[in-house]
């Protein structure tokens, strides 16, 4: 179930069109460091996942554009978005059809989405065409 999540989440990343472009967001490059995933939200049935702090951790390297995933969630119900493991990712402040600041792509152009800081939370906003918002703190 878990894959086919999985699956269906990179899809519906491709058909991102905009995102928040609230003025409280920072224009910086966020995609550093520990971030822990504590809630996802979105999906075809409105999923909202909470997780506890440090259940799942990105470990974001700016330098080597990885993300190093260690996901310790045993809740096969609940959307955590990716496995253990690391992926590739890319960020952009060219100005795009998403309406971002800032943009990252996961796993060489597997999908496309915001990424901001806002109230002292990483948010990663794909929330278009059903698709999931997920909130790190660090």
């Amino acid at each position: 179930m878990k894959k086919l999540l999985f699956v269906s989440v990179i899809l519906q990343l491709f058909m991102l069109i905009s995102c928040n472009s609230d003025s409280s967001t920072t224009p910086q490059t966020v995609a550093t460091g520990q971030w822990k995933l504590i809630n996802v939200q979105g999906g075809i049935p409105g999923s909202n996942y909470d997780f506890t702090p440090g259940l799942i951790i990105w470990d974001f390297d700016a330098l080597n554009h990885l993300v190093t995933v260690v996901n310790n969630n045993t809740d096969t119900s609940a959307i955590d978005y990716f496995e253990t493991g690391s992926y590739i990712f890319q960020t952009s402040f060219t100005p795009n059809a998403m309406g971002c600041g800032e943009t990252i792509t996961f796993d060489d152009g597997a999908g496309m989405a915001c990424i901001y800081i806002e109230n002292e939370k990483l948010i990663i906003n794909s929330l278009i065409n059903d698709s999931f918002k997920l909130t790190f703190i660090n």
